[in-house]
């Protein structure tokens, strides 16, 4: 069943049907942008969709913490926000986008329906505000996921990577944090296509960092994942974690057994 359950879930969210949260959005619409908006925030979101309109001219400031061929990441924190965001801003290519996001949706409303679905599923992620698209004649110029940001972050691979190279005491405290946000992944069924990439940590003073699951546009599975999906994820892992003494390896091994981690125990997660 658990088979069928994750060629099911692999098929629709590869087809874009996602789950759609209706109760929870509302339309937006907003001179060239339309999309969707949380509708605890959407009062909020006018403002930031008047800020994205005018940046070509004002320019939106922030800092840069991500940049690829498909999409630019900013973190904008400011005393007129009343808290940071996280926008993701993708853009077009080619008409062969185009058409593939007409067949299943775009990658920007993608990560914005199944990040209200992680968060009914109790998997941290960055709380997704809103999904704004521009369109001209027809065709997506450009997208912007919108999410409630955080202060600061840094991948989990090097953070993981840092603490241990330092021998400092809090590398066990942010292991046993991160077994645990795996292990709840691994409940709800996740198979995420860039796992480690896109773990994010929050490092919280005193206390054991916060992980958050991003890049949600890579999410392959919800709901049903097996040995082979644990497999994927766990070389993700590896290639994350590349140029680290053994001993390190052997430290998730020994704490996805005390967990009962089927990603962190996995055989593959030591064996060079």
């Amino acid at each position: 069943m658990t088979g069928l359950s994750r060629l099911r879930s692999w098929t629709l969210l590869s087809l874009g049907f996602c789950p759609n949260p209706g109760e929870k959005i509302r339309a937006f619409h907003l001179g060239p942008l339309q999309g969707y908006a949380n509708r605890r925030f959407f009062e909020f979101v006018v403002p930031i969709a008047v800020r994205l309109l005018q940046r070509e001219r004002t320019g939106l400031e922030g800092k840069i913490i991500h940049r690829d061929r498909h999409k630019k990441s900013i973190l904008l924190d400011s005393p007129s926000l009343p808290f940071p965001l996280y926008v993701k801003h993708y853009v077009r290519h080619h008409l062969l986008q185009d058409l593939k996001d007409r067949f299943r949706g775009s990658q920007a409303r993608k990560s914005f329906l199944l990040s209200l679905e992680l968060e009914k599923r109790s998997i941290p992620t960055p709380p997704a505000l809103a999904v704004l698209e521009r369109w001209e004649k027809g065709i997506r110029r450009e997208g912007f996921l919108i999410c409630k940001g955080y202060a600061e972050g840094m991948p989990a691979a090097r953070f993981l990577k840092t603490l241990h190279r330092q021998g400092s005491p809090e590398f066990q405290p942010a292991l046993e944090a991160f077994g645990a946000f795996l292990r709840g992944v691994e409940q709800a069924g996740i198979r995420h296509g860039c796992l480690m990439s896109s773990v994010l940590t929050v490092p919280e003073a005193g206390q054991p960092p916060s992980y958050y699951l991003t890049d949600l546009e890579q999410l392959c599975t919800l709901g049903g994942i097996n040995d082979h999906d644990c497999f994927r994820m766990v070389k993700d892992i590896r290639r994350e974690l590349a140029s680290v003494p053994r001993e390190f390896l052997e430290a998730f091994s020994r704490e996805g057994r005390r967990i009962g981690s089927r990603i962190l125990q996995h055989p593959a997660m030591v064996v060079s």
